[in-house]
C-alpha cells in the first residue's frame, strides 16, 4: 500500500543516500539542513565508508536501517539509482526523492533510466519524487529536505502557501526571496521530471489540508492535465486560491521547457481560458508569485473591488489613479460625510482619493486615516509613503492600524534606504509590502479579480448542476468518419435543437430549380463534399438567387469552380437552401483541446468578425450565466440588445444555442474534435436562431 501523502510531505523518518559531513556535498547539505532547522523525526545517514555522521549512527545501505524510512533521498549518480531504488522498495520505503538529474530531460537513454525505477518503485508500492529536484522545505512541521543553500536562515518561516515549482534553481530562489520578505511557506516543493509525483497531486494534498490557505505554482506543463482541471475547479470551489506563473507562452518557451523537465507546455490560450474560468491567477512576472499569493495568506479571499489610497504626495496623488486605471482598479468615491471631513483637512480642491495627507498633526492625521479606515465604500488601503515631517511617528501608527484595521492594507514606497526598517516592521506586523508600484496593483488586482469571480461562481453553482443542460438524443450516433460535410453536420444540428434553413441536395441543374421552387426564393447554393473546409474561398457559394435562370447557372458555376479547385474534393452535390435575412451572423464553435478538454466558442460574425475580432472561449460544461457572459465578453451583447438599432435580436435562444453544444460535447461529442458552425444568424427578439453553415471534424471511431 502506497504511503498516505501527509508522511511524504511530514515524513517522520528520512534516509539520506550518500551523507556527508562536507556542506560541500548534495548528501552534506541534506542531513546539515535537516539538523540545522531541528527535523523531530528520524534520521538515517547512508554511508558505507562512515560509522557516524554528525553524531548518527550510519548505516552502510538502506536494506541496514532499523524500520522502512518514510522517505529516502538520494543524489548520487545516475547509474547508482536504480540500484538505490531497487534496495529502497525492498526496505520497503515509502518514498523516494531523487534530487539526481540525467534522466528523461537529458537523453533517451536516461529516460529508460527512469521508466526503469519507476517500474520497480511502482511494483513495490514506493513512490517517485523528482528526478531532477531539488526537493521539499516544510517550514510548518520543521522538515528541511533539499540541498539548496537557501536554508541557510536563522529560522524557517511557517506559513499557509503551499508552493510547487518545477524548475530547482527558481524553487531555490523564491524561497529566499520569500524569506527575505518574511513570506511563510506551508511547504514549497520542487518536482523536476514529475516521474510519478506530479504537480497536481501536491496541489490536490494541499486542497485537502487545513494548513494551506493559497497555493502558488511554478510550471513549464502538466502530466495530466484533466487532473489539474479538477484541482481548479475543486480550489475554486474550496476558496483556496492558486496563482501561478507558467511559461510555454513562446513557441521558443515550449521548447525550452521540453527540454528543461521533459513537460509539454501546451496550448497557451487554452491555459489562459482555463485561467479566466476557474479562477486561476496567472502572473506575468515571477517576481509577483509569491507577494500576490501574500495578499491571500494574509487577508483571504477581498470582500470587494473598491480601493481607497492613502499618500503624502501630490506626485503619487497624480500617478497611482492612472496606473490603477491600467490595470483596472477602482479607486472609491469614500462616502459623502468622509469626503466633507477630509476637505475640512486638506481644503476643498484637494484629492481625498488619494488622500494627500501631508499633515503634521498626528492628531488630526490619525482622524484622517481611520475616516478612510472605517468608511463602507472602503474595501481595501494602500499606503503609499515617502520622506514626510515626523516620518518614524507616521509609519509606526500606520503599522499598528494595519494589524487590526476593519479592511485590509498595503504597503508601497519608492523611498530606498531611508525607509529603514519600515519594511521589514510592516512585513513582521503581517502587512504586505513592495517596492515597486505596478506590482503592488497588478498584486491588488489580481486579490480582488479572484474575489468577485468567486462570487460569480458560487451563484451560478446554486442551481442544481444538470438543471441547465438540455436533453441529447440518446441513441444518437456520429457517422464513422473523420470530416462530415455540411449536410450531415446540419443533420446533427437538428436532432441536438438547432434549427437549420429549409434545404435539399440536388445532383442536376433541374433539381436545383425544382428545389428552389418548393423551398420558395431567394436561396443559396452551396457545393457539397466533406473535403471541402471553405467553400467561399473557390467560389462554391452563390448568394440571394431569385428565380430559376439563376439558380441554373449558379448550379453549373459552382461545379465547375469545384472540378477547377486545387484541392480536387470529391464533389457529393450541391445544396439547395433557403436565404435567411432579417438578423445578425454570429460564430458559434466548439474543439477539443487535447490537454483541458472541449471548449465553446462564440464571437461577432459577418462583417463585425474582423471590424472587432473578439471571441469568447469556455470549457464545458458551460452553465446559462457562463453563456451570457461570453456573449457579453465577445461585445456582442450591445450588438444584440438592439440599443443603436431599435430591435433587439434573440439572445435567449444564442444562449439556449450555447448550452446544446455544451451538452453535445459533454455527453456524445467526444469524438468531435471540431465543429464550426459559422455562420449562425440570430433572428429578432422570439424569432430564434438558424445554423446556416457547418462543419464538423472527428476523430477514428
Amino acid at each position: 500500500m502506497a504511503i498516505p501523502f501527509e508522511r511524504v510531505i511530514n515524513p517522520q523518518s528520512i534516509a539520506i543516500i550518500g551523507a556527508s559531513e562536507d556542506m560541500g556535498k548534495f548528501g552534506g547539505r541534506i542531513i546539515g539542513y535537516l539538523t540545522m532547522h531541528r527535523y523531530k523525526g528520524k534520521i538515517y545517514p547512508i554511508n558505507p565508508k562512515r560509522d557516524t555522521i554528525r553524531g548518527l549512527p550510519c548505516y552502510r545501505s538502506v536494506l541496514e536501517t532499523p524500520e522502512p524510512p518514510d522517505v529516502v533521498v538520494m543524489a548520487i549518480p545516475p547509474a547508482a539509482v536504480v540500484e538505490t531504488i531497487k534496495e529502497s522498495a525492498k526496505r520497503g520505503a515509502g518514498c523516494a526523492i531523487i534530487i539526481t538529474t540525467g534522466f528523461a530531460e537529458m537523453s533517451e537513454h536516461g529516460k529508460q533510466l527512469q521508466e526503469e525505477m519507476l517500474r520497480i518503485a511502482q511494483s513495490a508500492g514506493m513512490r517517485i519524487w523528482g528526478p531532477n529536484c531539488m526537493g521539499m522545505i516544510n517550514p510548518v512541521d520543521g522538515v528541511a529536505l533539499s540541498s539548496t543553500y537557501s536554508q541557510e536562515i536563522e529560522a524557517l518561516i511557517p506559513g499557509s502557501i503551499g508552493m510547487v515549482s518545477q524548475s530547482g534553481g527558481l524553487f531555490a530562489a523564491m524561497y529566499n526571496r520569500a524569506n527575505d520578505e518574511k513570506i511563510g511557506l506551508r511547504a514549497v516543493c520542487s518536482t523536476g521530471n514529475e516521474a510519478d509525483i506530479n504537480t497536481s497531486e501536491i496541489m490536490e494534498f494541499f486542497l485537502e489540508e487545513e494548513k494551506t490557505r493559497v497555493m502558488a505554482a511554478y510550471t513549464e506543463g502538466f502530466r495530466n492535465p484533466q487532473r489539474f482541471r479538477k484541482v481548479a475547479e475543486n480550489a475554486l470551489a474550496l476558496g483556496k486560491p492558486i496563482v501561478t506563473f507558467k511559461v510555454g507562452a513562446s513557441e521558443q518557451g515550449k521548447r525550452a521547457a521540453l527540454s528543461h523537465t521533459a513537460s509539454m507546455a501546451g496550448s497557451d490560450q487554452s491555459f489562459n481560458d482555463l485561467c479566466r474560468q476557474f479562477g486561476i491567477i496567472r502572473v506575468h512576472e515571477l517576481e509577483t508569485i509569491l507577494p500576490t499569493a501574500n495578499l491571500f495568506a494574509r487577508y483571504g479571499i477581498s470582500s470587494g473591488s473598491r480601493l481607497a489610497v492613502i499618500g503624502a504626495s501630490g506626485g503619487h496623488a497624480g500617478i497611482i489613479p492612472d496606473r490603477a486605471e491600467v490595470f483596472g482598479l477602482t479607486l472609491s468615491k469614500l462616502s459623502s460625510s468622509t469626503r466633507e471631513f477630509l476637505h475640512s483637512v486638506v481644503g476643498a480642491t484637494q484629492s481625498v482619493n488619494p488622500a494627500d495627507l501631508a499633515i503634521v498633526d498626528m492628531d488630526v492625521y490619525r482622524r484622517c486615516v481611520e475616516s478612510i479606515g472605517g468608511d463602507p465604500e472602503v474595501d481595501a488601503i494602500l499606503y503609499s509613503f515617502g520622506t514626510v515631517p515626523q516620518w518614524d511617528k507616521k509609519m509606526g501608527y500606520l503599522i499598528e492600524y494595519g494589524k487590526s484595521a476593519r479592511v485590509p492594507v498595503f504597503f508601497y514606497t519608492l523611498v530606498g534606504s531611508k525607509a529603514g526598517r519600515i519594511p521589514d516592521l510592516a512585513r513582521e506586523a503581517g502587512i504586505p509590502f513592495f517596492w515597486d508600484l505596478d506590482r503592488c496593483l497588478k498584486a491588488i488586482r489580481d486579490w480582488m479579480w479572484y474575489g468577485e469571480l468567486r462570487r460569480k461562481r458560487m451563484k451560478e453553482k446554486s442551481c442544481l448542476p444538470k438543471a441547465y443542460q438540455p436533453a441529447i438524443p440518446e441513441n444518437m450516433a456520429l457517422p464513422p468518419k473523420t470530416q462530415l460535410n455540411e449536410m450531415e453536420a446540419k443533420e446533427i444540428l437538428v436532432r441536438l435543437g438547432i434549427r437549420t434553413p429549409l434545404c435539399r441536395e440536388v445532383r442536376s441543374a433541374d433539381e436545383a430549380k425544382k428545389a428552389a421552387s418548393e423551398i420558395g426564393y431567394p436561396v443559396v447554393l452551396k457545393g457539397v463534399s466533406s473535403e471541402l473546409a471553405h467553400k467561399t474561398d473557390i467560389g462554391a457559394v452563390k448568394l440571394d438567387l431569385r428565380d430559376g435562370g439563376e439558380v441554373g447557372r449558379a448550379y453549373e458555376e459552382i461545379m465547375e469552380a469545384m472540378k477547377k479547385s486545387s484541392s480536387h474534393p470529391h464533389v457529393e452535390g450541391i445544396l439547395v437552401e433557403h436565404m435567411v435575412t432579417g438578423g445578425m451572423e454570429v460564430i458559434l464553435g466548439a474543439r477539443r483541446d487535447p490537454q483541458f478538454g472541449a471548449q465553446i466558442l462564440v464571437g461577432p460574425g459577418g462583417i463585425f468578425a474582423e471590424i472587432l475580432d473578439r471571441k469568447a472561449t469556455r470549457f464545458t460544461p458551460i452553465s446559462p450565466d457562463n453563456a451570457r457572459e461570453m456573449i457579453e465578453e465577445s461585445q456582442l451583447g450591445r450588438l444584440l440588445s438592439g440599443k443603436r438599432t431599435g430591435r433587439p435580436l434573440d439572445a435567449d435562444a444564442l444562449v439556449e444555442a450555447i448550452l446544446r453544444l455544451s451538452a453535445f460535447m459533454e455527453g456524445l461529442g467526444k469524438r468531435v474534435q471540431e465543429l464550426d458552425v459559422n455562420p449562425v444568424m440570430v433572428l429578432p427578439k422570439g424569432e430564434g436562431v438558424f445554423a446556416l453553415d457547418a462543419l464538423m471534424i472527428l476523430s477514428g471511431a
